[in-house]
C-alpha cells in the first residue's frame, strides 16, 4: 500500500485491514498519515492477529499516541523514519512488548524524557538525524541491553558520561555527525583507541571540536591531558580521570632498611622515557631525595633514608627531549602515615592515600605560571 496518498485506513467504526488477521508484513510508507487509531490494525478479542512488521516511513506523523499498540502487539520491526515525530506519549514504547527493532531516524525528536519503559525485548533503535541534545535516563540505561544503537547526526555537545563507560563493552554505538566537545567524557574512548590494534572505524574517525579554538580534531589525536571538564565527573574507578603514565605495582619491605619499588607503564603510545622517582612533602618542587631510572628498568630497592622526613612518594615520566611529564594521579603515594618501611602492596592503599594529588596539581599550575 506504499506510494499512495493515503491518510487513514479506518471511518473509525470499520477498518479496511478487519479481516486481515493472518497479515505478516504492512508497507504504508510514503503516504499521508498523521496519526493511527484504534481500528487501523488487524485486532480482534478472541482472533490473534500475526502482525510482525510496520513500515510507516515517509508519512506526517508528528505524535506517537497509545493507539498504535493496538493490534500491535505482535510487530517485531517498525519503522517510523523520515516523518516529523516530536513527541513520544508515555507508555507508548512499552507496550509494543515484542519490538525488536525501532527505527526512529529523521524525525524531529529533541528530547526522549518520560517516554516509559522500553520494550523487553528490543535489541535496535535508529534514531539518527533527529534534534536531540540528551538522552533521558530511560533510554540510557536500557542501551546496554542493545546490539545497535544509532543517534548520528543530532545535537550533542557532550558524549553522554553513561554511554562512555560502556563503549569498550556495550553494543555497537554509531554516534558521529555530533559536534560534541574535546572534553573528559572522550577519555574512555580514547583509552579504548590506544587499547585495539585495529578500532572500530566509527571510534577511530570521531572528532570533536576544541571549545577555545573551535577547531575539528580526531580524538585519536590528542592525548587524554587535552581532554578535560571544567566540572570534573566524578565516579568510583576514575572513568573520567587522565590514564596515569606510570602506576606503583608494589611497594614492600627488603631486608631491614631497604624499600623495593615496582612499577608499570600505562601509557605505552605516549612519549616515555626515563624515570624519576623521589620523595617529597606537599610541593611538588620541594624534593627530598631523587634518581633517575632509565626506561627499561621497572623496579627499584631504595634506602628507607630516602624517604625519611618526607610525606609522598613519587614516580614521574621524562619525555626523549629530557622533559619531566606532567604529574597525574596515582603517580604519587602518601606514606605519611604509615612510616618508612610500613609498607604492603600499593594496590591495597591506592584509596586512601591520594589525599596529596590536588595540592600537587595545585604546584604543578604556580610552576608554570611562574616560568
Amino acid at each position: 500500500m506504499s506510494h499512495n496518498q493515503l491518510s487513514s485506513l479506518d471511518n473509525k467504526t470499520n477498518s479496511l485491514l478487519d479481516d486481515c488477521l493472518s497479515l505478516k508484513h504492512l508497507n504504508l510508507s510514503h503516504n499521508h498519515f498523521s496519526f493511527f487509531t484504534k481500528k487501523s490494525f488487524p485486532n480482534r478479542m478472541y482472533t490473534p492477529s500475526y502482525l510482525e512488521s510496520i513500515d510507516a516511513s515517509y508519512n506526517e506523523i508528528p505524535i506517537l499516541t497509545l493507539e498504535i499498540t493496538v493490534g500491535t502487539n505482535k510487530v517485531k520491526h517498525l519503522n517510523l523514519s523520515h516523518n516529523s515525530i516530536d513527541e513520544i506519549r508515555p507508555g507508548v514504547l512499552g507496550n509494543l512488548t515484542s519490538l525488536n527493532v525501532l527505527d526512529l531516524s529523521f524525525n524531529n525528536l529533541d528530547t526522549m524524557k518520560n517516554v516509559g519503559i522500553m520494550p523487553v525485548n528490543m535489541s535496535v533503535l535508529w534514531m539518527s538525524n533527529n534534534k536531540l541534545t540528551r538522552l533521558s535516563k530511560e533510554i540510557i540505561d536500557f542501551v546496554p541491553n542493545l546490539r545497535d544503537f544509532n543517534v548520528e547526526n543530532n545535537r550533542f555537545n557532550n558524549f553522554p558520561a553513561a554511554l562512555a563507560k560502556i563503549v569498550a563493552k556495550g553494543p555497537k554505538m554509531s554516534f558521529k555527525g555530533n559536534s560534541v566537545e574535546c572534553d573528559c567524557t572522550l577519555i574512555p574512548i580514547k583509552r579504548m583507541l590506544n587499547s585495539k590494534l585495529n578500532p572500530d572505524p566509527q571510534w577511530a574517525n570521531m572528532t570533536c571540536v576544541q571549545l577555545l579554538t573551535s577547531e575539528i580534531m580526531y580524538v585519536s589525536d590528542l592525548s587524554e591531558s587535552e581532554l578535560i571538564c571544567d566540572i570534573p565527573i566524578q565516579d568510583d574507578v576514575d572513568t573520567f580521570v587522565v590514564t596515569p603514565d606510570v602506576k606503583f605495582r608494589e611497594i614492600k619491605k627488603s631486608g631491614s632498611s631497604y624499600i623495593k619499588i615496582e612499577w608499570i607503564v600505562l601509557q605505552n603510545k605516549e612519549d616515555i622515557a626515563d624515570f624519576i622517582i623521589f620523595s617529597s612533602d606537599n610541593k611538588l618542587q620541594e624534593r627530598s631525595s631523587s634518581r633517575l631510572v632509565p626506561y627499561n628498568v621497572r623496579s627499584q630497592t631504595i634506602k628507607s633514608d630516602f624517604v625519611k622526613g618526607s610525606t609522598n612518594l613519587c614516580i614521574l615520566p621524562k619525555d626523549s627531549f629530557g622533559n619531566e611529564r606532567q604529574m597525574k594521579k596515582h603517580q604519587c603515594i602518601n606514606i605519611g602515615r604509615l612510616g618508612p618501611l610500613a609498607f604492603n602492596n600499593a594496590g591495597q592503599n591506592l584509596r586512601t592515600v591520594f589525599l596529596f594529588y590536588p595540592m600537587l596539581m595545585l604546584s604543578v599550575m604556580i610552576t608554570a605560571v611562574k616560568h
